[in-house]
């Protein structure tokens, strides 16, 4: 019995779809929380309020929205990791009477789910945490003091702090990326394009896999097995309460 049949093929499209519609529409009102967390956890000293404003002096309205270029593409994760889950459950429960899933079935179908759909979509979220560090250095740079060139000492080191930063050595790639205008960010396609043209290869667009697995391969396997017996236990609920 094949995983996904002929017939399904419609509703895993129209599954997968209807998930990445959900996520897309929570991204403009979650994104800009999102920002003004990065920007409280990388500047000392910053309320919500400053971090809101310096967000918002530097780059206006669209300084809440950095990222949103890569969520387009994230989104699908969970739209990808939920479909798989439920293809596995239906493909599970065929062979069995019962029609709910064990908590370690919820576990461990969870987890090869999530552990696939994020192999789908890492490089798109290494791409992003380069772009966050990356903008992290900028700013971290365009707040320190300047460096008097007066002397042959000192002006080598205003040479090193003038050099562009490339993303590259901001997440230990040996490839050097294109930088763009301080003023610009560069594209999500188009840093992914990099790193698949260096010498890394898949590597490159792979580093860091392993613990990002740990992470998120724990964490979604345990919410889906909650999510799962959660479900049973309303259902045998309503149907106690309908029956009585």
């Amino acid at each position: 019995m094949s995983l996904i049949s002929r017939g399904s093929a419609a509703t895993v499209r129209d599954a997968l779809i209807m998930g990445y519609l959900a996520e897309v529409l929570t991204v403009p009102c979650t994104l800009p929380f999102e920002a003004i967390a990065t920007r409280l956890q990388t500047s000392k000293g910053t309320g919500a309020w400053g971090a809101i404003s310096n967000i918002y002096n530097e780059s206006g309205i669209k300084g809440f929205y950095k990222s949103l270029a890569a969520y387009w593409i994230l989104n699908w994760q969970s739209a990808i990791v939920n479909t798989i889950f439920n293809q596995f459950k239906a493909w599970l429960l065929n062979f069995r009477t019962s029609k709910t899933l064990s908590t370690f079935d919820s576990f461990l179908l969870g987890a090869v789910s999530r552990c696939i759909g994020l192999c789908i979509m890492f490089p798109v979220i290494r791409v992003k945490t380069l772009l966050q560090a990356e903008r992290k250095k900028v700013q971290k740079e365009s707040s320190s003091p300047c460096i008097s060139t007066n002397g042959p000492e000192l002006k080598s080191q205003a040479e090193k702090h003038s050099t562009p930063t490339s993303l590259s050595s901001s997440a230990s790639t040996s490839t050097p990326l294109t930088s763009k205008p301080s003023d610009e960010e560069p594209g999500v396609w188009s840093v992914l394009v990099q790193l698949y043209n260096s010498p890394a290869g898949l590597q490159a667009l792979y580093r860091g896999l392993g613990p990002e697995l740990l992470r998120g391969v724990i964490s979604t396997a345990i919410v889906l097995s909650v999510k799962e017996q959660a479900f049973a236990a309303v259902s045998r609920t309503l149907s106690l309460l309908g029956r009585g």
